[in-house]
This record gives C-alpha cells, sequence and structure tokens, in this order.
C-alpha cells in the first residue's frame, strides 16, 4: 500500500500543480528558468501569494517549485530528442519491495522495436532475468513479438514492470509467469466445447457458462472457447488476488480482459464477471501504487457500475429479489465507491473524492462483521467464509445468519439435485432416441408407462410413433400387440464377454418360477445374461422391474471418465484455482479497503487544507 506520509506530500504536490495551471505560471520559461535550463529566479511575490494561498511555508513551496520545473524541463528535452532522433523516453516505475533495485528512472528508446527488446534492457537495468519481468503500458500486457508503437506506446508513456517475486532469488525459483498464462489459455481452449455425457441436453457442456441469473447460456462454439478462456483466466486472477500476489494477477486479469473483449457486448453485459474482473484490475493497480497510470480506470470503473445497476436495480431492490439478501453483495459497492473517490482525488475533484469515500464508509460500517459473532458461528462447524457471508445477509444476526447458510446449502443441494435429474433423463432420452415428428422422445411420459407395468420396448416404439402422447400411446399398444415383440432396452454396456443373445432356454429357467417372460428379458439384458442374478433382482422387485431401465441411466457417466490424456491434464491445470463455492468473489474481508480509506481521508484532509 502507498506509504502515507509520501501519498500526504503528493497531495500537496497535486495542489500547488493545479494552481500552477489555473494561474497559467510556466516554470520552464523566464523569470523561472534561464535559457540554458538552470533555476532563474521565484519573484518574492508569487512566492508570498502561493504560501499564502495553499498554506505552505516557503522553503516547502521552493522545493515543490523546482521539482516541477526540473519535470516541466525533462518533457521537454524528450519531446524534442524524439522530434529529432526518433528515440522515445519511456518512464519506467518498478513497484513493490525490492532491495537495491532501480524504482523510477527513464529509457530513451525506439518505439518500432519489439517490447521484447525494452524487456532486456530493463532486465539489465534492474538485475533480474528478463524472463522474469513483465511490462504493462495503458493497462495491457505488452506482447514480447510485438512493437511497442503497435501496442499504443508512445513518447513519455509510463511502463510498470512486473516483478514475479520480491527478491531475486525467488524469482529464479518461479516459473515464467507467461507461460502459465499460455498454458491456462490453451487448458480453457480445450474443455470449452468438451461435453459430457449423452442425451436430450445437446449443452451439456463440460465448462457450464450461466448469467448472472445462473441460466446456461446458449453460444457458438468460437464464442464459447473465448468466453471460457476469459473466465478461466478470471479465476486464476482471482486466486492470485486472494494472496495478494497483486502482479501476477494483474497479468492474468489483463489476459482476462482480452479475451473478454473478443465477445459481443450483449454477452458481456449478461455476465457480471466481466464487471468484477473491471473492478479487479483497477483494485490491483491501486495496490501497486499505479492506479494513476491506468489510463481507463475511470471508464473500467463506470462499466461495473452500471453492470451492478442492471443487475442489482438502481437502488439495489433486485437483490433481494434474485439473492434473499443483499448484505454479502455490498461489499462489492464498498470496494467500488472507494476506487472511483481514490480516482478523483488524483484528477483533484475533492468534492466528488469526498463525497464517494464517504458513502464507501457508511456501507462499510454497514457491513462490518462483529468478530466475536464471527467466532461464534465457526465454533459451531462454520467456516470463516460461510459465517462472514451469512452475518452480512442477516445484518449481522447470528440466528438469521444460520438461517441464511442453511438456505444457501439447501439451494445448492436442489441445484445439484436437478442438474443429476436433467443427466439421468438426457442419457435416456438419448438411448430412447426421437419420436416422428423429430422431437426427442420425452422421458416423463416413458417413465409413466413403465410405471403402468409396460415394458420398455413396447413403450419407446409407441412414443415413437405418437410423437410422446400419453394417451394416444396407450391406444397404440391396444392396437399393436406384435410390439410385444420388441426387444426392451438395456442402458448398461454389455461386458466384454457378453454377446446380448437372450435364448429361449434362458428365458424359460425364469418364467418356470412364475415371472413374466418381458420382466425375464429385461432382467438378463440389465445384468448380462446372468440368470441368478435376473431372478434375484425380479424376485426383490416383486416381479417386475418398471423402472429399473431408467435407474440405471441415472448413473451418467462422471466427466472424468471420458477425459483424454490431454484433457486430464487440462482439467489439472484449471481445477486448483476453481472457487469452492459461487460466491466466493463476495467474501471479502475488508481490511485492505479499510486502510485504504483511512489513508485517502487523510490525504484528502491534508489537500483540502492547502487549497483553504
Amino acid at each position: 500500500m502507498a506509504d502515507r506520509n509520501e501519498g500526504i506530500t503528493q497531495a500537496v504536490k497535486d495542489a500547488v500543480k493545479r494552481k500552477l495551471n489555473t494561474d497559467r505560471v510556466k516554470l520552464w520559461l523566464p523569470p523561472y528558468s534561464k535559457e540554458d535550463g538552470t533555476l532563474g529566479e521565484y519573484p518574492e511575490d508569487v512566492v508570498q501569494q502561493y504560501s499564502t494561498s495553499l498554506n505552505l511555508s516557503v522553503d516547502v513551496l521552493l522545493e515543490i517549485f523546482e521539482e516541477l520545473r526540473q519535470h516541466a524541463l525533462a518533457k521537454l528535452a524528450a519531446r524534442k530528442q524524439f522530434q529529432e532522433t526518433g528515440l522515445a523516453t519511456l518512464k519506467i516505475k518498478v513497484p513493490g519491495n525490492i532491495s537495491s533495485q532501480k524504482k523510477l528512472f527513464d529509457i530513451s528508446f525506439k518505439l518500432e522495436e519489439k517490447a521484447d527488446v525494452l524487456r532486456e534492457q530493463i532486465a539489465s537495468d534492474v538485475q533480474l532475468p528478463k524472463g522474469y519481468l513483465k511490462l504493462i503500458a495503458n493497462g495491457r500486457v505488452l506482447q514480447s513479438n510485438e512493437s511497442l508503437k503497435d501496442q499504443g506506446v508512445c513518447n513519455y508513456s509510463h511502463v510498470m514492470v512486473v516483478l514475479l517475486s520480491e527478491t531475486e532469488k525467488e524469482a529464479l525459483q518461479k516459473e515464467d509467469s507467461l507461460t502459465a498464462i499460455q498454458r491456462t489459455k490453451e487448458a480453457a481452449q480445450l474443455l470449452s466445447n468438451k461435453k459430457y455425457g449423452t442425451g436430450l441436453n445437446e449443452d451439456n457442456f463440460f465448462l457450464q457458462i450461466t448469467d448472472q441469473n445462473g441460466k446456461t447460456l446458449a453460444l457458438p462454439a468460437e464464442e464459447r472457447a473465448a468466453l471460457s478462456v476469459a473466465l478461466t483466466l478470471n479465476e486464476k486472477g482471482r486466486a492470485s488476488l486472494k494472496k495478494k500476489d497483486y502482479s501476477t494477477a494483474v497479468l492474468f486479469l489483463l489476459e482476462s480482459e482480452t479475451a473478454f473483449n473478443h465477445c459481443r457486448s450483449d454477452i458481456l453485459q449478461a455476465v457480471d464477471n466481466f464487471a468484477i474482473l473491471c473492478l479487479d484490475i483497477v483494485w490491483c493497480y491501486l495496490c501497486l501504487q499505479n492506479i494513476d497510470q491506468l489510463p481507463n480506470a475511470g471508464e473500467k470503473l463506470k462499466i461495473c457500475e452500471e453492470s451492478f445497476k442492471r443487475s442489482h436495480g438502481p437502488n439495489m431492490e433486485r437483490l433481494q429479489t434474485l439473492k434473499g439478501d443483499k448484505g454479502k453483495d455490498l461489499a462489492l459497492y464498498v470496494k467500488l465507491y472507494l476506487l472511483q473517490g481514490i480516482l478523483y482525488f488524483h484528477q483533484g475533484n475533492s468534492f466528488e473524492c469526498r463525497r464517494l469515500l464517504e458513502k464507501s464508509e457508511n456501507i462499510l460500517k454497514l457491513i462490518q462483521i462483529d468478530e466475536t459473532k464471527l467466532m461464534q458461528l465457526v465454533a459451531m462447524g462454520y467456516s470463516i467464509s460461510e459465517a462472514r457471508l451469512g452475518l452480512r445477509s442477516a445484518n449481522g444476526s447470528v440466528s438469521e445468519a444460520i438461517t441464511k447458510i442453511s438456505e444457501r446449502k439447501e439451494r445448492k443441494k436442489s441445484r445439484a439435485k436437478q442438474e443429476k435429474e436433467d443427466a439421468r433423463k438426457s442419457k435416456i432420452a438419448k438411448k430412447l432416441g426421437k419420436s416422428a415428428n423429430g422431437e426427442w422422445i420425452k422421458v416423463d411420459v416413458y417413465e409413466q408407462l413403465l410405471d403402468m407395468g409396460f415394458p420398455s420396448g413396447v413403450t419407446a416404439a409407441a412414443l415413437r410413433q405418437t410423437n410422446s402422447d400419453l394417451q394416444l400411446s396407450l391406444e397404440a399398444i391396444q392396437n399393436h400387440p406384435e410390439w410385444y415383440d420388441v426387444p426392451d432396452i438395456s442402458f448398461d454396456e454389455p461386458s466384454p464377454d457378453w454377446t446380448g443373445n437372450i435364448t429361449d432356454e434362458m428365458l424359460a429357467q425364469i418364467t418356470e418360477m412364475g415371472f413374466d417372460v418381458h420382466a425375464a428379458r429385461n432382467a438378463l439384458l440389465k445384468l448380462k445374461g446372468d440368470i441368478q442374478k435376473a431372478v434375484q433382482e425380479l424376485a426383490k422387485h416383486g416381479g417386475h422391474l418398471p423402472s429399473t431401465s431408467s435407474l440405471a441411466a441415472m448413473s451418467s457417466t462422471r466427466p472424468e471418465d471420458s477425459l483424454s490424456k490431454d484433457e486430464e491434464e487440462a482439467m489439472a491445470e484449471l481445477a486448483p484455482d476453481i472457487p469452492e463455492h459461487d460466491e466466493d468473489y463476495l467474501d471479502l474481508t475488508l481490511e485492505d479497503e479499510t486502510q485504504f480509506l483511512e489513508e485517502y481521508k487523510i490525504m484528502l484532509a491534508s489537500s483540502a487544507s492547502t487549497e483553504t
């Protein structure tokens, strides 16, 4: 986080700079600067006027004047150099506490050169291996094989250097983050259009993509791949964010943004991930002490705010309708208003800064968690995350929090049960096939007929002819007794030594015991010709298996069972960073937000005192 004293000094400098701009004072011209650029003089009346107006001592004011003068001259010299030689001046910033390394320095460089050449030069200056440096400019990760000019870098651009660790020793031990990003992309692309199981649901994808209401989105293959990559990179970035590894997080998040930009705007509006991604990117820049160098920070926060309004309503009224509570979601608004306020601070808009910081602080007080109550819930066996989200949802009530947690678990259980049931029916439908009108046979009607005692083969034949109409199927079965010769349907894969032939002798052995011939055939198919097990199964179910075939289909193939080696490796790459629950992004401690809020309130007060 930003050093508090350094921040206050910057606030004072900004106040002086704004007044100089308002008064159109040009420190690089006489009398402040001589023709050769050396220090001229600061007229006494100007110094006294500014000292009184900004409530600063003369010594502090003169120090700030000189720093601003030198900066203006350096910028003019850079512009002249670029015009005459084509060499651009790039402002390099290395955030983080890295001992004995440069933190702020300039590099003269040809914009036509590739970013990898710049990275090599910077690596030499900071004395770290090139492979462990990543460059960010204009809010994007610079691609090594592209020129700076093609990536929007210009004269006097600010370039942030991201180090993948805090020390050279750690850097040497850490794998190249861009390699990890590439692996993640490839894994997500491989699994993006992978389907598991078979059946009625043609969109039974391995990676499910839903909107903010939980509804699965139907997407073209290419767009599904782009969105899968974006969401996967986003989760990787969030995982690093939780570890406070902001350098790695910002790389994944910026790459995620690039992938999101390949999707249509209406898709981005349907999922709230993009809005929260924008929020997380700005947060990373703040934590890396570089928020004022993100060119479109305000635009990103605006996207976030508009998305929240669409999802939650202008006054968050839809939160109650959609999720039954809104306290936990308010944590996102704490961060949003805080970042907007900080951005206004760096833009010199004290009024908007104060308004938004107060807004953030008011919500923060509203959802502040009582540590005693949190520990009380943890002692009952709930996780820290469950307890925190529960208390925020229940406005701090322990008993109500328990209810909220139970309701959330029940909703999750209900969704899982429904998904399992859908998968079961999907598999049965695929086995049954389609009816005369080209639609899948309706599993519900099929199972109604089974429960009436009709064999599966007869039932399927009737449903195919009648387009799954129950009444017409009953009539058709009565009119077509020959359908009883249709073999029953097996939902089991036969064993290697099972030929699938049911002989009259096998049926006779079972029917002699009083069992129906159709039930006997069904049992033999299910149990791969094992007569003894077939008899036991029939006896267990009262002589017939009305829904055994349906239950067999319920054991749908697990996704892992149908994965190739490459897909298994892709899963291993993605799995560690998949959150345990879908509200993981709402589980914010708000400790860092509180600290930043206090720091900027102090800086704002200091800035106000200089302008009074």
